[in-house]
């Protein structure tokens, strides 16, 4: 059988499930093995789970075993959000990780004519294997100014004190906002 952690966190096995080694637990998760009667995963807490044959104890974790969790991965990723006009109008948006580098989602630009009002969403934000979460845009119905936010990943927006984009931003140079802690 194989398993493996979807963009959500939930987990999806398929394969021989004579042992129930491929009817995965509902939850949250980081990481995924699957042995040959038996499936273990690292919870985003760090916890350890697993599931299928467990006549020889194979499926039995140690009592003291837990990883690093999502959390404390994380932490070491704090950044702002960063954003610049194109030649052609439109924004770009992306992650730069503080003292590293800038991370670039597959969706980060605004649309021609964006909504006002209504946020819009980056895919995912993934620094070293982990999804940090999205960056959230809209374009304020009063003012017209661009706003940013961050939402992580199983947590709420966040708005950092620094996050409009100048309407008349001169094209090319990168603006940031405010330092985020998606963990924290």
């Amino acid at each position: 059988h194989t398993c493996a952690v979807k963009r959500s966190g939930e987990i999806e096995c398929w394969g021989d499930n004579r042992d129930g080694q491929a009817t995965a637990p509902a939850g949250q998760y980081q990481q995924v093995s699957a042995g040959g009667q038996h499936t273990c995963a690292v919870k985003r807490s760090g916890e350890i789970e697993c599931w299928g044959y467990n006549g020889d104890e194979r499926a039995t974790p140690p009592a003291d075993a837990q990883t690093q969790s999502n959390d404390e991965d994380m932490s070491s990723a704090t950044g702002r959000i960063v954003a610049r006009r194109l030649d052609n109008g439109r924004t770009e948006f992306a992650w730069h990780v503080e003292g590293g580098d800038r991370v670039l989602p597959r969706q980060r630009y605004l649309p021609s004519e964006p909504p006002t009002g209504r946020w819009l969403n980056s895919s995912e934000i993934i620094v070293e294997g982990v999804n940090l979460g999205r960056i959230n845009v809209r374009v304020d119905a009063e003012t017209g100014r661009i706003e940013f936010a961050f939402t992580p990943t199983g947590g709420d927006r966040i708005l950092p004190p620094s996050r409009y984009f100048p309407s008349d931003a001169a094209p090319g140079r990168w603006l940031r906002s405010t330092l985020i802690e998606p963990g924290g």
